[in-house]
Formats: structure tokens, sequence, C-alpha cells
């Protein structure tokens, strides 16, 4: 029986720990990115619904607007494509680094196989090691995306923001009027 306190033992215990917490780590990466994409959903719709209204009110009651409100507006309008954009530019289809599963992994094992038997032990110390690295950067590059995405999205509603106090400038100046 082996020496759990042997330290190959230690060794594969800590590379295992490694591994499943590059593993967690992608998976938490891959949740962000599935939340960034609702809220970015969720931009583009409030800013579509609001660049309608704009529209509708730009073309029924433009003409009798003064040259402030007609500003409000235009900056609304602006700003609503503007998020629109951003929240569209957040929401499009990147590539990305896939974790280790499949076709790599059938590699590493492979490698192992071929070895002598003598080396299998040392081999899959290397594997669990080689696994961990692979989801590193496999976690590195979601990482980035989601950075992206989220810079666009903060962007996106942050212009948004903009848009909807213009647009509610403009409803209570009409209404006070």
């Amino acid at each position: 029986m082996t020496d759990p306190a042997a330290p190959g033992t230690q060794r594969d215990a800590l590379a295992k720990l490694v591994l499943e917490s590059h593993q967690a780590e992608y998976r938490e990466l891959s949740e962000n990115w599935r939340l960034l994409d609702t809220k970015a959903q969720g931009a583009t719709a409030i800013g579509g619904v609001f660049l309608a209204a704009a529209f509708a009110f730009a073309r029924d009651g433009a003409s009798q607007l003064v040259v402030c409100q007609k500003a409000l507006l235009t900056i609304a309008i602006v700003c609503l494509v503007g998020s629109v954009v951003l929240a569209v530019l957040a929401l499009r289809v990147r590539g990305s680094a896939l974790p280790p599963i499949g076709e790599q992994f059938e590699d590493l094992v492979n490698d192992i196989l071929r070895a002598p038997t003598e080396e299998h032990a040392a081999r899959l110390q290397g594997m669990t090691r080689d696994q961990a690295r692979l989801w590193k950067e496999a976690s590195v590059e979601a990482a980035s995306h989601n950075e992206n995405k989220a810079n666009l999205l903060r962007w996106s509603v942050s212009v948004l923001l903009i848009a909807i106090v213009a647009v509610a400038a403009l409803a209570i100046w009409e209404i006070a009027i």
C-alpha cells in the first residue's frame, strides 16, 4: 500500500487540486459569459423599445419642438443607436479556446500508453499538470473575452442611461408646457 505522506502522492494530490481549480475557474467564466449575454440582450431590447418610441415621437411631433427639445431628441436617438450597437457588439460570437477535452485529452492518454510501463506513473503526473495548463490557457482566453464583453456592455448601459434621461427630460418638458 502506498504511504499517503509519500512525496509522489502529495504531488499527485496537489496537481489534481490545481487541475480542479482551473476547471472550476473555467466553469465560472462560462457562467459569467452567459450572464453577460443575457444582460446584453436586455440592453438591446430596452434600447430598441426606446429607439422606436423616440422615432415615433420625432415623426409625430418634431415639427412642434423648439430647438432645445430637438437637441434632446437628437441626443437621445444618437445615444440609443450607440447603445444598441454596443450591446450587439457584446453579443457577437467569438472563437475561443476550448478546455482540454476530446482530441487533446486523447493525445495526452495516448502519450502515456505509448510509454514503457515503468514510466506510466511519472507520465500520469505530467498529464495532470498538462491538463491543468490547458485548462488555464482556456480560462485566460475566456477571461479576456469576458472582459471585452463586459466593457462593451458597460458602455452600452452608460449610453443607454444618457438616452433615457434625455427622453425623460423631453417627455417632462412636453408635459409641463
